[in-house]
């Protein structure tokens, strides 16, 4: 039987317009020690604001102004290779508060462009942020 899943990223900028990266527990089983974006699987019966929200919550704990519409959209099977997940990309502006990491991230950090093309990052993850960088989603925010 087939599964699906969907996740939900979000690149959260602040004012300098760097973008918040946060490294991965090493003990995870997806992408463990890389840098990754916010964000994580929706919950059943949630819609995006509601999952996008809760993620932001549970990982750092940020106050943000997210866009209500994802900018970009991926699929692909995940890495146990019996779910295929849809990805859906939202942008929120940083507004206030403190990053505070779950246990599932051991560190985080602000970067611009030139930085994130460094990271050890998911390659998918690397090109979304170029994306943003270089304002490939339509300008809207």
């Amino acid at each position: 039987m087939a599964n699906f899943r969907g996740v939900v990223k979000v690149i959260i900028y602040n004012s300098q317009g760097n973008v918040l990266v946060l490294k991965r527990n090493k003990d995870t089983p997806v992408f463990p020690g890389m840098w990754d974006l916010p964000g994580g699987k929706i919950e059943f019966g949630e819609n995006f604001q509601t999952a996008i929200t809760r993620e932001i919550s549970e990982e750092v704990k940020l106050n943000t102004d997210a866009m209500p519409h994802p900018v970009f959209g991926w699929t692909g099977i995940a890495y146990n290779k019996d779910t295929q997940f849809f990805g859906y990309l939202f942008i929120a502006k940083y507004v206030s508060g403190d990053v505070v990491l779950s246990p599932e991230h051991t560190d985080y950090k602000w970067v611009n462009r030139q930085e994130a093309e460094n990271l050890d990052m998911h390659q998918d993850f690397k090109d979304i942020i170029c994306k943003f960088f270089d304002k490939k989603f339509n300008q809207i925010y």
